[in-house]
């Protein structure tokens, strides 16, 4: 009879086990897992994680130092150019107060607006100020349009990079024979579609008497016949 060594065979059959485990780790962790590397998607996603979307962009642009700095330094030019305008507007209305009132005064009525605009008109001081409101409303015009082209720019130029890393993601799906974002996506639409039932049609009077082996009873001759 032989004679086992049952502790040495315990410590072969745990050493293979190990070994077999290890094995099965190491293929897991292997071809059959994606790495970010071989994600087509991984460039895409890093630079947009939540997609193309209204409040991405503005979050992505929010970080965006230098695109902050020009659109903050051009709102606060805005604001300056405006708060002129307004200035000016204060300086007109009063200049044309005080002239109602002096013309009233001296034709012992109110003064006709008709006849107020003639005399601004003809009124150095209203007409410079007024050349002055007109040239600072100019130039908050054409501040205010400049901020909106930053922005706008700045907005087509997300949609570029998207619309550049997306083809270009798509490109190295389709050369390792994967399906692309959106055909991957319209197929898990599709498989997840609901199937359409079969329309039957209604079984004829022929089809019972088949199916049930009774034959038709015979049709009742006319009267008379």
């Amino acid at each position: 009879m032989r004679n086992f060594n049952v502790p040495h065979t315990a410590r072969w059959v745990a050493v293979c086990f190990s070994f077999f485990v290890g094995s099965l780790i190491l293929q897991g962790c292997g071809e059959g897992a994606p790495s970010p590397e071989a994600d087509p998607y991984a460039e895409l996603d890093a630079a947009f994680p939540e997609g193309l979307t209204a409040a991405s962009a503005v979050a992505g642009r929010a970080q965006d130092k230098a695109y902050m700095a020009e659109i903050t330094a051009g709102a606060e030019k805005f604001s300056s150019l405006s708060a002129k305008v307004a200035e000016l507007d204060r300086s007109l209305e009063h200049i044309r107060t005080e002239l109602a009132k002096s013309l009233s005064l001296r034709m012992g009525e109110t003064i006709p607006d008709e006849l107020l605009e003639d005399e601004l008109a003809k009124y150095p001081p209203y007409q410079t100020l007024l050349e002055k409101r007109s040239a600072a409303a100019a130039e908050a015009e054409a501040q205010r349009l400049a901020n909106m082209a930053v922005i706008r720019d700045r907005m087509n130029a997300d949609n570029e990079r998207y619309n550049a890393l997306l083809a270009e993601a798509d490109a190295k799906a389709k050369a390792a024979g994967l399906p692309t974002r959106a055909e991957a996506a319209a197929a898990k639409k599709t498989s997840s579609a609901p199937a359409e039932k079969p329309v039957l049609n209604a079984p004829t009077v022929e089809d019972l008497a088949k199916k049930t082996g009774i034959p038709l009873a015979p049709a009742k001759a006319a009267d008379g016949q």
